[in-house]
């Protein structure tokens, strides 16, 4: 049996951590997937830093954050983690942030919504492997999503309005982080 698959979005205090936040006009700046896993004896979480994409400890991935939020979806998110499953090990996608970058100007200074100019697809980063994993698993509202134009703001905004999802309590304890 499979665990729990939860969607996280969090905030921290580095320097990249606020740019992005501003660049967004956002709360969080940072998601990631958690999984229950009995096999490893806790919770995992499946996330792409600027080392690229990664499965850590759960609790190693929050000990930085000021602020999580997690969600847990009404139908499983296996099948889209199963999909991503081989991104694992691979670099950042710097590309792909570059063009969101522009992407971001582009809207701030003409009010006009493009899609990422720029990406590599055989990277990613944080937020489009999220969404990708909701629009791998078949997650209604994500057919027109486009993964590589998604922000850490864009996916709290889906998980939050979908009513696909409901917001979830820390499914482990830390000390420093706060749940708003």
């Amino acid at each position: 049996m499979n665990g729990r698959v939860l969607v996280a979005v969090s905030a921290s205090d580095t320097i990249h951590g606020s740019i992005i936040r501003w660049l967004t006009d956002s709360c969080v700046n940072h998601a990631f997937m958690v999984i229950e896993s009995p096999e490893w004896g806790g919770w995992m979480a499946a996330e792409i830093d600027e080392f690229g994409v990664r499965l850590l400890p759960a609790e190693r991935v929050v000990s930085g954050c000021y602020r999580v939020e997690f969600y847990e979806g009404e139908d499983s998110l296996w099948p889209g983690l199963r999909a991503v499953r081989l991104y694992v090990g691979k670099k950042y996608d710097w590309l792909g942030i570059i063009g969101f970058t522009i992407r971001l100007a582009i809207w701030r200074l003409s009010g006009r919504r493009i899609l990422n100019p720029v990406h590599d697809p055989t990277k990613m980063f944080c937020s489009e492997f999220c969404m990708s994993v909701l629009k791998l698993s078949g997650v209604p509202g994500t057919e027109s999503i486009d993964p590589a134009s998604t922000s850490p703001a864009d996916l709290r905004m889906f998980v939050m309005t979908s009513g696909k999802f409901k917001r979830a309590k820390s499914p482990f304890t830390t000390r420093k982080v706060s749940e708003v």
